[in-house]
C-alpha cells in the first residue's frame, strides 16, 4: 500500500503532461502511487499516459469514454486511491522534487492538518514570473482556521495540497458544481480543519491561456449562489455576522467585479447581478435567521 496516492485529472494538456507527470515520479520520497484519470482528451494526451505507464507501475490510468467533468473525475480518483494520504497536482502543473518530503514532515507531527504551499507561477514555456502565487492571488490568511477569508474567494493552490485520505472521503466534491466545487471542497476542509502553509515554493502553477478559471462567467456566477446558499443553510447557524458579510462578497460583490471586467458589453447581466443577487442573498440570510 502506497503512503501517498497522487491524483492527476488530465484533460488536453498533451503539450504539459508529461512534464507533470515527470515531476511526480521523480520525487525525493517514491513510496506513491499516481492516478490518472483522462476525461475524453481529444488531443495526445491519452498516448502519453499510456507510453509512461508502460514504464513505471506506480502509474495507476483510467480513460473516460465521454467528458465527465472535474469534480467526477476527482472523485473517481479519489475512490481508487490506496494511499493514506492524497495529493493533487493539475496535468499542466509542476513539483519541486522535495515537494511531498517536505510537506509528510509536517504531516507526521498532525496528520489532521491540510497542507499547502507556496508556488511559482510559470508561463506556457516553463519560464518563472517574477510574482508567486500567494502574490499573484494576494492571499490573506494562509495557515491555521481560514474558513472565514477563504469564502469570499478562492486562493487555495490545488496543486500544492496533501491531506490524510480519510479526512478527504468524508466530503468528496460536488459534481453539481462545474467551477466552484473545488472552493466548496476546500471550504468544508476549512471549517473542520485548520491548514497549514510551507512559504516555500514547492510546486509550480502554469497560466498558459487556457485554464478554466473565469472561462464562462455566467456559469461561474450560478455556482456562486448555490454555493452562498448551501454555506448559509448548512453552517447558517455557527455562523457570524462577518462570515454572512463574506458570503455576501461571494454572492453579489463578485459576480458584480466579474461582469464590469469580464462582460462589459451584456449590460441585461449587470442589472442581474446588481439587483437579484442582492434581493436573493438577503432572503436567504433571512430564512437562516428564522430557521436558527
Amino acid at each position: 500500500m502506497p503512503l501517498v496516492s497522487v491524483i492527476m485529472p488530465s484533460f488536453n494538456h498533451s503539450k504539459y503532461i508529461e512534464e507533470a507527470i515527470g515531476s511526480v515520479l521523480n520525487q525525493s520520497m517514491d513510496d506513491l502511487e499516481l492516478i490518472i484519470i483522462d476525461d475524453a482528451s481529444h488531443d495526445n494526451s491519452r498516448n502519453i499516459i499510456t507510453r509512461l505507464s508502460k514504464k513505471d507501475k506506480r502509474i495507476k490510468k483510467k480513460f473516460n469514454q465521454k467528458n465527465m467533468g472535474i469534480a467526477s473525475v476527482l472523485n473517481q480518483a479519489i475512490s481508487y486511491s490506496k494511499g493514506k494520504y492524497i495529493a493533487f497536482i493539475a496535468s499542466d502543473d509542476l513539483w519541486t522534487t522535495s515537494k511531498l518530503e517536505r510537506q509528510l514532515e509536517v504531516l507526521n507531527n498532525n496528520n489532521d492538518l491540510i497542507l499547502w504551499c507556496e508556488g511559482k507561477i510559470i508561463d506556457s514555456g516553463g519560464e518563472e514570473q517574477t510574482k508567486d502565487f500567494t502574490e499573484y492571488y494576494e492571499v490573506p490568511k494562509k495557515s491555521g482556521s481560514i474558513f472565514e477569508e477563504l469564502i469570499k474567494g478562492n486562493y487555495i493552490f490545488g496543486s500544492s495540497i496533501v491531506l490524510k485520505t480519510e479526512n478527504l472521503r468524508e466530503l468528496m466534491l460536488d459534481e453539481n458544481l462545474k467551477y466552484l466545487n473545488d472552493h466548496k471542497l476546500y471550504l468544508d476542509l476549512a471549517y473542520k480543519y485548520k491548514y497549514y502553509f510551507i512559504p516555500d515554493p514547492l510546486a509550480k502553477y502554469r497560466i498558459h491561456g487556457k485554464n478554466t478559471t473565469f472561462r464562462n462567467i455566467s456559469e461561474w456566477n450560478k455556482d456562486a449562489m448555490v454555493l452562498s446558499e448551501y454555506l448559509l443553510t448548512h453552517y447558517g447557524a455557527d455562523l457570524s455576522l462577518k462570515t454572512k458579510k463574506n458570503i455576501f462578497y461571494l454572492a453579489c460583490r463578485n459576480p458584480i467585479h466579474h461582469c464590469l471586467n469580464m462582460d462589459q458589453g451584456n449590460k441585461m447581466y449587470l442589472v442581474f447581478y446588481s439587483i437579484v443577487l442582492p434581493l436573493w442573498y438577503f432572503f436567504i440570510v433571512t430564512k437562516s435567521f428564522i430557521r436558527d
